[in-house]
């Protein structure tokens, strides 16, 4: 796992404090978890967590695209 804070961005969040963890999945698969808490900045609680899941989205679906086979 790896732990990270954002402590100057231009996202709409303040406090940002997030995790990705790798573990094993059936048939030797990796299972990616991505998770984080934060307070939203100037912005609903909503749309700071849809700014969030899409950036997450995003590069999840990176990650399929390079290493799924």
């Amino acid at each position: 796992s790896y732990s990270y804070i954002i402590t100057d961005s231009r996202l709409p969040v303040k406090n940002y404090q997030g995790t990705i963890r790798v573990t094993l999945a059936p048939e030797g698969r990796s299972l990616v978890t991505w998770f984080s808490t934060f307070d939203p900045d100037g912005v609903s609680n909503e749309e700071a967590t849809d700014v969030i899941s899409g950036i997450y989205s995003s590069g999840l679906n990176n990650l399929v695209k390079h290493f799924n086979q």
